[in-house]
């Protein structure tokens, strides 16, 4: 991307070019993915900014359509509350979804005009005229003027990732009352939210999209962006909406495509945040960035902080990276490993727990490293690692996996200090009680189907023999997991436990007890255990998804 300079004017890093996937906006086409011959239309990647405008009348599509999914979404909710009066049923809310969506895709799908005719850089708001949440699209403009595909990822954005009914919520509440407003207002953020949903969306498996749209809403992206910069007239001229529109182009970079773009696109992003003032404070509790608003200083913290500490790298926009330098070292656990690499989990807390492997009974020396441990696992917590308590290209559901995953993962760390120290019999027994008393409170059964299936029963079945402990709940459980992971005898489960964290010279004979209880179980498979919709967590996916944005690359390739 561009650097704006001190007097405002940004220098290109790059003039290369290649061409755009889909056919130029100068004629409309009935299937704009119908390509017979390479096409002249080039997009610039964030390096060199060009301009570009287009008519009031795809102005005007863009407000409606863009909102089609809105009013969509208030009739759900509608719905659903009428609903709610006679009985609770989701699955009825997502019933009418479907209907809805099917119904834009036919309105839409009779003629449309490709994306590159949507920068709207230096466009009025979509919705100057009407206020946030209550756009009217249907009077505005005729549905042949758009993309047939759009209608559906606004939908899917709104419903997964900014639903109306997470008021307060993680905070999560402003992607809908903050971002969606802004992204209606600019070119670039609002192809970055589309971007953000149809990737997630062909991820997790919900809808097929085709990767020439995607590759065409991040050159789409790109361009907006560019254009944005090279207007601008120093830190005034850089929206909120344009660095939130890069945040979010950074974190799509290091999920889906390459970390060297990624920290091509978080240095112009810096240096942007820079020019506003920096920092509003280095609380994690505070996610504000001084003069950005709510939303999009989350977008920033979650691209530059949260994300690069997932992925094990130097977070940006903070000086202090403790968190960060204890999970410098190799772990020694497979298990672990794996879940650092797939970057399911934070690093930090792998690398506390994967210190217990080292500790053998009998080692009084050790005996000063399992107290800092379980110190250091009593003080850590997600909430204070992360900087924004939620992750704005994840889902809810999705928040909720991995910080179930988190909590388990943290208690089995600090149910394996506490049993070290029984042994030792420098503690009573007292203490794993306490410590099972909080694994009731989690919801293991969650992670049923998930990519972290197998963590999840070493974690539960260590939990449950370093206690002596096993309620129906956690029962029905182990044995589900048990099932899906085809774990048929004893010596297929011993092999699992190996390969994480797992005292088995103590705990053996506990563990195997605990292994006959849950083969003898005659619970039959729970079929409500495991995720109801679909999630980028659920087991058979790539983690990280760097497949997207090979295929992104390899249709850019043979257009170029």
């Amino acid at each position: 991307m561009q650097r704006p300079h001190g007097d405002g004017k940004p220098e290109p890093l790059s003039r290369t070019t290649s061409k755009s996937p889909l056919p130029s906006p100068g004629e409309e086409r009935q299937d704009p993915f119908i390509i017979t011959h390479p096409t002249g239309v080039a997009f610039v990647p964030f390096k060199a900014g060009t301009s570009s405008g287009i008519s009031s009348e795809t102005r005007r599509a863009v407000r409606v359509q863009a909102a089609k999914a809105s009013a969509a979404a208030r009739k759900r909710t509608i719905a659903r509350k009428l609903a709610g009066k006679r009985s609770t049923s989701y699955d009825d809310a997502s019933s009418s979804s479907a209907a809805e969506s099917d119904r834009g895709r036919r309105l839409s799908a009779s003629s449309a005009v490709d994306l590159k005719s949507l920068t709207l850089t230096t466009s009025p708001s979509p919705a100057r005229s009407i206020s946030a949440g209550q756009l009217e699209p249907f009077r505005l403009y005729p549905a042949s003027k758009w993309h047939p595909e759009i209608p559906d990822l606004v939908d899917y954005f709104l419903h997964n990732f900014a639903p109306d009914f997470t008021t307060d919520m993680l905070g999560r509440d402003v992607m809908r009352n903050q971002l969606w407003p802004e992204a209606l207002q600019d070119s670039a953020l609002f192809h970055a939210v589309l971007l953000t949903a149809a990737s997630h969306a062909s991820l997790s498996r919900a809808q097929p999209i085709p990767t020439p749209l995607l590759a065409q809403l991040r050159s789409s992206t790109f361009e907006s962006a560019n254009s944005a910069i090279a207007k601008s007239q120093g830190r005034a001229g850089i929206s909120d909406a344009v660095a939130g529109a890069i945040a979010l182009m950074a974190a799509w970079e290091l999920h889906y495509g390459n970390l060297s773009t990624y920290e091509m696109h978080m240095g112009g992003l810096e240096t942007i945040v820079n020019m506003r003032g920096g920092l509003a404070s280095s609380e994690p509790t505070q996610a504000g960035l001084d003069s950005f608003s709510t939303a999009i200083a989350q977008l920033i913290l979650n691209a530059g902080y949260d994300l690069a500490v997932y992925a094990n790298r130097k977070p940006y926009f903070d000086a202090n990276d403790n968190q960060l330098a204890i999970a410098r070292a190799p772990l020694r656990s497979r298990g672990l490993t794996r879940l650092s690499q797939q970057r399911l989990v934070l690093p930090s807390l792998l690398k506390l727990v994967d210190v217990l492997s080292l500790y053998k009974p009998g080692d009084r020396s050790a005996f000063s490293t399992v107290r800092d441990t379980q110190q250091r696992l009593v003080e850590w917590s997600l909430a204070l690692v992360t900087k924004v308590s939620y992750c704005p290209t994840q889902t809810l559901r999705e928040d909720n996996t991995k910080q179930q995953a988190s909590a388990l993962i943290r208690l089995v760390g600090l149910t394996l200090c506490e049993y070290f120290q029984m042994l030792a019999g420098t503690v009573s027994s007292e203490g794993l009680q306490a410590l099972y008393a909080e694994a009731l409170l989690l919801a293991p059964e969650t992670l049923v189907g998930t990519l972290y299936e197998e963590a999840t029963f070493w974690a539960l079945f260590t939990i449950c023999s370093a206690t002596g402990r096993c309620e129906a709940k956690h029962m029905r459980c182990l044995k589900r997991l048990s099932m899906e992971l085809s774990i048929r005898d004893w010596t297929a489960a011993r092999d699992l436990l190996s390969i994480y964290v797992f005292p088995d010279d103590t705990l053996d004979g506990s563990a195997y007890n605990l292994w006959e209880a849950i083969s003898n179980s005659m619970i039959a498979r729970d079929t409500t255990l495991g995720p109801k919709e679909n999630n980028v967590f659920a087991k058979g996916i790539q983690h990280p998804p760097a497949h997207i944005g090979a295929a992104i690359a390899a249709v850019e390739a043979t257009t170029t």
